[in-house]
């Protein structure tokens, strides 16, 4: 009988820890989440009718960083969920700043009310105020570089729910053709589609490498290919002397490893991605933005080789022992 019960007791529990993680996914793509579809190849239509003008030899670039708070507990007032959102404006180029724009679902027209009725939205995510969980969630645009007539811009994306085991990060790269003013893809790159393949396996060998560096056995990476498959990403951007393909947590590896980069030389890529681009990455600069500090970081520790995505991680805190409230009530 006793055995019975705990059987029982066991049986609810992993309902109850599936119900939750399954509320949790759910909630987490509610927040302006592209996942893999950052890389949008549309321009607005109104620019696709007319030639573009000549690109400047310098973009001017303005930085808006946008806050907002929403409190559905009046009882405590820790229990709010937070946005933060820097964006890029450049003012000589008016319709990049409204393909970046398109990236975040921006209304440029609107203020900042629009930031708010998304963070409330997905704080809510359809519940009343008592089943809702705190969001604390930041989205940062960055500008890398500009060569030629192409231009990088990095957007970094970090979403907390109230409970989840961690955070979510995700790191993702727009390559800008100023001329055609279009983000330049993956296949826009390559010198014939089947290349797929062989730039995979280059990609997939010089991680296995990274892995040994960390000294992980092959026995552990003949596991990872188990658990999780290498695929190629199509989150890329140029480099000096080569391209860096970027990964993002559960791509291709654990949380724990965090957003793998992948650094390809050119000369491996000879045959694999067309010359121009191959051109550009031997002339590219890497611009340094600056990024405040953020989550108690001083500007010491806030370097150029720490890794990007841990910029994002908040500061330890004290929680209280998981109690599933109303949402398996």
């Amino acid at each position: 009988m006793k055995q019975n019960i705990i059987a029982i007791l066991s049986a609810v529990l992993l309902l109850s820890a599936c119900d939750f993680q399954e509320h949790y996914e759910k909630r987490k793509q509610n927040f302006r989440q592209p996942e893999k579809t950052v890389q949008v190849e549309n321009t607005p239509q109104k620019q696709a009718k007319k030639a573009l003008p000549t690109p400047p030899n310098e973009l001017q670039i303005q930085l808006y960083t946008h806050n907002q708070q929403y409190c559905f507990d009046t009882k405590d007032s820790n229990r709010c969920s937070t946005a933060k959102l820097t964006r890029l404006e450049i003012s000589n180029l008016a319709w990049l700043t409204e393909l970046l724009n398109q990236q975040i679902q921006w209304d440029s027209k609107k203020d900042e009310s629009q930031l708010l009725e998304s963070l409330k939205k997905s704080t809510l995510n359809d519940s009343n105020e008592a089943n809702a969980y705190t969001l604390n969630t930041e989205t940062a645009f960055a500008f890398l570089g500009k060569i030629d007539h192409f231009a990088v811009f990095e957007r970094q994306d970090y979403v907390y729910y109230e409970l989840a085991a961690h955070p979510n990060q995700s790191i993702y790269y727009l390559v800008v053709d100023l001329q055609k003013g279009e983000v330049v893809s993956l296949d826009n790159i390559l010198t014939q589609p089947e290349k797929q393949n062989e730039l995979t396996q280059k990609l997939q060998t010089l991680f296995h490498q990274q892995l040994r560096q960390q000294n992980m056995s092959e026995e552990e990476i003949n596991q990872f290919n188990i658990d999780f498959p290498f695929s190629l990403s199509s989150n890329w951007r140029f480099a000096k002397q080569g391209l860096i393909f970027q990964y993002n947590p559960y791509d291709i590896a654990p949380y724990a490893l965090g957003a793998p980069q992948i650094f390809i030389e050119n000369n491996q890529l000879k045959e694999i991605i067309k010359p121009e681009y191959l051109n550009i990455s031997e002339k590219w600069v890497e611009n340094k933005p600056f990024r405040q500090p953020e989550n108690n970081q001083t500007a010491e520790n806030n370097t150029e080789n720490a890794p990007v995505y841990q910029q994002f991680v908040p500061p330890p805190q004290e929680r209280e022992e998981f109690n599933p409230r109303s949402d398996f009530e």
